[in-house]
């Protein structure tokens, strides 16, 4: 996870401007050169390294290029006094409360328009990435699921949990942090596949099909191998040669849990048998499980088993 922080300057308001797309090949691109006004920080996430900005913004005027980027925006605290945009066929006013959530088009456009101070937080998703994780039979799907929504407000109360749960395992980090912002992005993805009017977003044929014993069994036998390292869902669907987000809908029906949930119960069971060693150190079973820290270790180890390793460990010396 990489962090990155701009320092904030005076000047914020500043006059509407059309510049051309070719130099910016990202959302982050034209952020940076055309807000170096506002404060934020940036976050590098998960296993596709998806980029997430908290942003503090006062009133503007702007005209943002093109961008390969779909940028989901949520407003975090705020709220603006006015806000509206105009991706070339009229301006539409938004509504600039908190916990709204704006979903711009890649490789459009828009004339921003706003007023009052207000924080966001903005999730850019390379529209191929995109494409990838919503497969359709084995292949990107013609028709883009999320159309409906762009260029106007979108209100769910699981949306801006989602953007705030992936910043905070950014700042906790860890191996086992780029699994849990894949299972968000996922979450998120599907969940605005369905506001869009798609119903469950588009997968191959069978999507609600459980993994058979043999498929499961691989993944069992590569997590277990692996609980040293970062496992991502990527990696886990590639195994049985799913989409992510087919192999998520699979895999949970297959065991009631999400794969993260199942990789942290893998790691805890392996913990459970190390401690039956005397003479093993707890720090030493925290990275050999792939905890980040043994404050880590302990706090997952209390959640899921309702004791401290110590205290686990003492029950089964006894």
């Amino acid at each position: 996870m990489t962090v990155k922080t701009t320092p904030r300057k005076s000047d914020a308001i500043t006059p509407s401007t059309s510049i051309s797309a070719p130099g910016f090949e990202s959302f982050s691109d034209v952020f940076d050169s055309l807000y170096p006004s506002f404060k934020r920080e940036s976050q590098v996430q998960g296993s596709h390294q998806f980029t997430l900005m908290r942003v503090n913004q006062e009133g503007h005027e702007k005209f943002i290029p093109p961008v390969p980027d779909i940028v989901v925006r949520i407003v975090t605290d705020g709220p603006l006094k006015s806000s509206s945009v105009d991706l070339g066929d009229g301006r539409v006013e938004l509504s600039g409360r908190k916990g709204s959530c704006y979903l711009a088009p890649a490789d459009a456009g828009a004339s921003w328009q706003s007023e009052g101070n207000h924080e966001l937080l903005m999730l850019a998703l390379p529209k191929t990435e995109v494409q990838e994780l919503l497969l359709t039979d084995g292949a990107p799907s013609k028709d883009d699921p999320l159309r409906a929504l762009y260029g106007r407000d979108i209100f769910n109360a699981n949306l801006p949990s989602f953007l705030d749960g992936m910043w905070r395992e950014g700042l906790r980090g860890g191996p086992g942090g780029a699994l849990v912002v894949d299972g968000l992005v996922l979450t998120l993805l599907g969940t605005l596949a369905r506001i869009a009017g798609e119903g469950q977003s588009p997968m191959s044929k069978g999507e609600g099909a459980a993994l058979d014993a043999q498929r499961l069994a691989r993944i069992t036998d590569y997590v277990d191998a692996n609980l040293e390292h970062t496992i991502v869902i990527r990696d886990l669907a590639d195994l049985v040669g799913l989409s992510p987000f087919h192999f998520s809908r699979c895999f949970r029906v297959a065991t009631s849990i999400s794969p993260h949930k199942f990789v942290i119960a893998r790691r805890i069971d392996a913990s459970k048998r190390m401690l039956a060693d005397p003479t093993a150190v707890l720090a030493q079973i925290a990275f050999a499980c792939g905890f980040s820290s043994q404050s880590h270790f302990t706090t997952t180890f209390k959640e899921q088993v309702g004791m401290t390793p110590g205290a686990y460990r003492s029950t089964v010396l006894d």
